[in-house]
């Protein structure tokens, strides 16, 4: 009887919420769909966010929708699954489950974001090897030795600093191109790399330009290790969080509602 109830209730809030309230009006559930869509494409366009999508070549719209795939499937998934569980209270559940997926979704593009800065920060051994190689000629700028670095270096920092040369020879504009670089990359020695570039691109410089870049290199090559080694067992922590909290639920529920059943039973 309850649960008839429930679902007659629970049909009549779906119908009210979707149905339009007018000829030319737009229907609750859809403004507040499109509300929430709204909010969640201001916070993915913000500052570091936007770097991180144009770097990233995706496009903000490209992300909300995938934020709401990904937050609608687990709330259904938490519906479905916390209806046999705790009943009508799976809506809260299911709400719960779709803003985690939202959130996820941000997380999702951090990560692939450091990825990226991963593959690019794999080319700068081999820019500061190369460089001074060349610079050792000594009539040439640090503009030539980068033109004849180029062919040695991976991707996709090759890429990257072919865009910068050719930024460079169009506006003639140094500083501004390795800027945009630096904002892109936002590692710490992809900046100083940028900064030494570009205060001395057209000029004569000495072939110990990056005599100091080595030791930070192998620094933060020990630091990403390490995160890593971190963010692996944080991993393996909240997973195990997850396990102990969903066998929880799945005992613990049913064994609360047995011991309720069987106190009803000895007072009647």
């Amino acid at each position: 009887m309850l649960l008839t109830i429930g679902l007659f209730f629970s049909f009549l809030v779906l119908l009210l919420l979707f149905t339009l309230s007018g000829t030319y009006s737009v229907s609750p559930a859809t403004k507040g769909i499109d509300a929430v869509r709204q909010q969640l494409k201001e916070r993915l366009t913000k500052g570091h966010r936007a770097t991180r999508l144009a770097v990233l070549s995706k496009h903000s719209k490209e992300v909300v929708n995938t934020a709401f795939l990904i937050g609608g499937g687990i709330g259904v998934v938490s519906l479905l699954f916390g209806w046999i569980l705790v009943g009508p209270w799976a809506f809260i559940i299911a709400i719960f489950g779709f803003i985690g997926g939202m959130l996820l979704t941000d997380v999702l593009i951090q990560n692939e974001y450091k990825q990226a800065q991963a593959r690019l920060f794999e080319g700068i051994p081999a820019l500061i090897n190369f460089m001074p190689a060349f610079l050792e000629i000594g009539s040439i700028t640090p503009r030539e030795a980068m033109q004849h670095t180029l062919s040695f270096l991976p991707e996709p920092l090759k890429s990257e600093m072919w865009s910068v040369c050719d930024r460079i020879a169009r506006t003639g504009n140094a500083k501004e191109a390795f800027n945009s670089l630096a904002n892109r990359a936002q590692h710490p020695a992809i900046d100083a790399i940028c900064f030494r570039l570009s205060s001395a691109w057209d000029t004569r410089v000495n072939t110990d330009i990056f005599a100091d870049l080595s030791d930070q290199v192998d620094e933060i090559k020990e630091m990403a290790a390490t995160r890593a080694t971190t963010a692996k067992s944080g991993f393996l922590a909240v997973v195990l969080l997850m396990g102990l909290f969903t066998s929880m639920l799945v005992i613990g529920y049913p064994g609360a509602m047995w011991i309720v059943h069987q106190m009803g039973t000895q007072f009647n």
